[in-house]
């Protein structure tokens, strides 16, 4: 299956590899966003594609995005998926690293809003992900998006 793009993982894997080296958890310098799913329905049927049946074990796998933000300080995370934001659901996040994730909606995209004192400072909807309900093809790789 066509691969996708997972440089926004390097992000993640800095972070924690200067964790991991200096026995400290970095200070996070700047707001980022990075956001992960898989492109079509966990239980889809792929007229299509050649072997005819998804891979042993996406059972365990659900219909949502995944992300991890790196805050400066606290903040709101607004996280959506269908395209008129009707699915939008917002919590408030600690400073540091937290683990976000939001059940996606067949013909939507993922996004998150980073909001703090009520102006937005990071907003990631990645461009060229919708996640569609009957694909062609099966494809259980990660689209991976990360903000600047």
């Amino acid at each position: 299956m066509d691969g996708f793009d997972h440089t926004g993982w390097l992000k993640i894997v800095k972070h924690f590899s200067e964790a991991f080296k200096t026995g400290v958890e970095p200070a996070i310098a700047c707001d980022s966003i990075v956001l992960e799913a898989r492109p079509h329905v966990r239980d889809a049927t792929a007229p299509a594609d050649k072997i005819g049946v998804p891979p042993f074990g996406f059972q365990s796998t659900e219909d949502k995005f995944f992300g991890t933000v790196f805050a400066t300080a606290p903040a709101k995370i607004t996280l959506s998926s269908a395209p008129d934001g009707s699915d939008a659901i917002t919590s408030e996040i600690p400073a540091g690293v937290s683990k976000i994730a939001h059940p996606l909606v067949a013909g939507g995209n993922m996004r998150a809003v980073l909001t703090r004192d009520n102006e937005e400072v990071v907003n990631l909807a990645p461009e060229g992900f919708t996640f569609i309900a009957n694909p062609e093809v099966f494809n259980y790789n990660s689209f991976v998006a990360a903000s600047a």
